[in-house]
C-alpha cells in the first residue's frame, strides 16, 4: 500500500482472506475521514484506514485521550466499525487507536502472528462475546443472612440462651459473622450462577465490579463477566439466566446481560507492533 510520509494505518480488525468473499462494502468513513477499507495480505487481511501521521501520532493521541468527549466519540466510532465487521465475517478486532507507521510494520505482525491469528480466527468463528452483571440488593441479602443463614441463626439462638451480660459481648461477634456471611453468600451466589451457564460457555472472564456511580441501578454489583458462547446456544443462554433470576429473586439477585459484542476479550495478540 503506497502512502505518504505522514500517513498511518489505523487497524480497525484482521480476518482471514477467504472469509471476505461478497462482504457488503459500504462507504463507510475512518476515524480521520478517509474510506475504511479491506487491505489483503497473502491469506489474512486487515480492516484499516489512512489517517494524518501529524494529527495521530503516540504524543497527539495521549493529549486527545484526555478529552472526554473526543474519547467517548472516537470509541464509539472505532466500536461501531468493528461491530458492522464482525457481523459480515469472523474478525479479530483491534484496540482503540491500534496504528501502525508503517505498512510492512502490520505485515510484520500478520507474519510473526499468522499462524496464531488462524487458529483464534476458526475458534472464534460461529461464536458471540457478551457479558454478564450480576446484582443483589443488599437490604434483601442482609435480611435472607440475618434470618436463614445457618451459622447467624445457630449463634443467635445460642446468644438465647446466655445471661444478659454476655448477649451484650457477643452482638459485636454475632455483627461481625454477618458480615462474613454476606461476603461468602454473595461469592456463593455468583459461583452457583455461573456453574448452571458452563455448559453454554467456551471460555470467560471476570472482571473489576462497577461501583454503583457507574450504573443506573441501586443493588450492589455481585460479579462482572465476558463470556463467549455459540450463537446456536443464544434461546438457552437466556433461559437459564431468567432461571437462575427467578431462583435467586428471594435474595434479591437480577442479571443485566448485554450484547453480542465482538470479541474484544477473547481475541487479544500476544503483542503487536503498532507505532
Amino acid at each position: 500500500m503506497a502512502q505518504t510520509a505522514t500517513t498511518f494505518l489505523y487497524v480497525y480488525g484482521i480476518c482471514a482472506a477467504t472469509d471476505i468473499g461478497e462482504t457488503e462494502k459500504p462507504e463507510l468513513r475512518g476515524i480521520g475521514g478517509l474510506p475504511v477499507i479491506i487491505s489483503m495480505y497473502n491469506d489474512l487481511a486487515a480492516v484499516l484506514t489512512e489517517v494524518d501521521g501529524e494529527v495521530f501520532c503516540q504524543e497527539q493521541i495521549d493529549r486527545q485521550v484526555k478529552d472526554a468527549a473526543w474519547l467517548k466519540k472516537q470509541a464509539f466510532h472505532h466500536h461501531e466499525t468493528v461491530a458492522f465487521f464482525q457481523l459480515q465475517f469472523p474478525l479479530l478486532p483491534m484496540s482503540f487507536c491500534t496504528i501502525f507507521e508503517q505498512d510492512n510494520k502490520l505485515q510484520t505482525l500478520l507474519t510473526n502472528q499468522h499462524d496464531d491469528i488462524l487458529r483464534k480466527l476458526d475458534y472464534l468463528r460461529g461464536k458471540e462475546e457478551w457479558n454478564i452483571k450480576m446484582f443483589c440488593s443488599p437490604e434483601l441479602l442482609r435480611d435472607f443472612v440475618q434470618h436463614k443463614n445457618p451459622s447467624v441463626v445457630s449463634l443467635e439462638q445460642e446468644m438465647g440462651a446466655m445471661p444478659k451480660g454476655k448477649q451484650f459481648l457477643m452482638k459485636k461477634k454475632l455483627a461481625m459473622l454477618v458480615e462474613t456471611e454476606l461476603e461468602r453468600e454473595k461469592n456463593e451466589l455468583w459461583l452457583q450462577a455461573i456453574t448452571r451457564l458452563e455448559p453454554m460457555m467456551t471460555a470467560q472472564l471476570l472482571r473489576q465490579n462497577w461501583g454503583r456511580d457507574m450504573t443506573d441501578v441501586t443493588e450492589e454489583m455481585v460479579a462482572n463477566c465476558d463470556v463467549l458462547i455459540k450463537k446456536e446456544d443464544d434461546d438457552k443462554f437466556f433461559k437459564a439466566i431468567e432461571s437462575i433470576e427467578e431462583d435467586m429473586k428471594e435474595k434479591g439477585c437480577l442479571f443485566h446481560v448485554t450484547g453480542p459484542w465482538p470479541p474484544y476479550h477473547f481475541s487479544k495478540l500476544e503483542k503487536d507492533n503498532a507505532q
